[in-house]
């Protein structure tokens, strides 16, 4: 395809970000536009760091947007907000699955590998006081009352519609076959064809080996992309995170 339908970035979080909430694929003038289906791995943690990950109780839209839109310079307005965001520690080697539709935010202190669709709608919610552009009644439009639950830590594996992840761990020499296979079950319409994959070193150093025969020296968060359906080779030390 012309576009690689995936978005994968390191997040550096020393800060609490803006609350934001994403659309989910659909139609538009019958085209199709991929939506924000998003994950991270927490590749560093400050002790007490957390995300925002849905909302504490259940609302209807209406009651949402009449405590979005509050005014927040009154005290019991902020309170009311803040107290509805579900707040979910994290530490290092954890995953969380952040599917379009769910209330979300980075509370700071995190380091995060990110893996999304490649869409760049974000609505934004709420933002600590920051005078900033709000979309609170586009970001309830597609709201979705989800509470996403980590894999602390993460299981090794994990595949939805979008995207693949499974962390290897090599200790001595073994082959990487790079693929990905869309499960027919889950009805998508959106899921589009890729030509390659990632490979990214969460821990450790060591070699990767190419089918044409190229070598590369590796190190913690070297990032590098190959066409699927190839053999990697891997020796050394290390811990891989492979994303198709």
């Amino acid at each position: 395809g012309e576009n690689y339908p995936l978005l994968i970035k390191l997040i550096q979080a020393n800060e609490r970000l803006s609350v934001q909430v994403h659309p989910d694929d659909r139609e538009l003038a019958g085209e199709k536009i991929a939506g924000k289906t998003e994950a991270w791995y927490v590749l560093d943690a400050d002790e007490d760091a957390s995300i925002i990950c849905g909302l504490t109780r259940e609302l209807s839209k209406e009651a949402l947007s009449s405590i979005f839109h509050a005014d927040f310079s009154k005290p019991d307005a902020k309170e009311n907000l803040e107290s509805l965001l579900r707040i979910v520690p994290l530490s290092k080697g954890d995953f969380v699955f952040i599917p379009a539709g769910t209330v979300h935010a980075i509370q700071g202190g995190l380091r995060l590998l990110e893996v999304q669709q490649a869409s760049d709608v974000t609505y934004r919610l709420y933002d600590w006081g920051r005078e900033r552009e709000m979309h609170i009644d586009e970001g309830i439009s597609v709201f979705k009352p989800i509470q996403p639950k980590p894999e602390s830590p993460f299981s090794g594996s994990f595949s939805c519609p979008y995207f693949k992840l499974e962390k290897k761990t090599i200790s001595s020499t073994s082959e990487i076959k790079l693929s990905y296979e869309i499960d027919a079950k889950t009805g998508e319409s959106f899921v589009e064809e890729k030509e390659f994959a990632s490979i990214f070193v969460l821990e450790g150093e060591g070699k990767l080996f190419s089918n044409s025969g190229e070598s590369l020296d590796v190190k913690k968060e070297d990032f590098f992309v190959f066409s699927l359906n190839e053999k990697i080779e891997a020796t050394g030390s290390l811990e891989l995170l492979i994303i198709s």
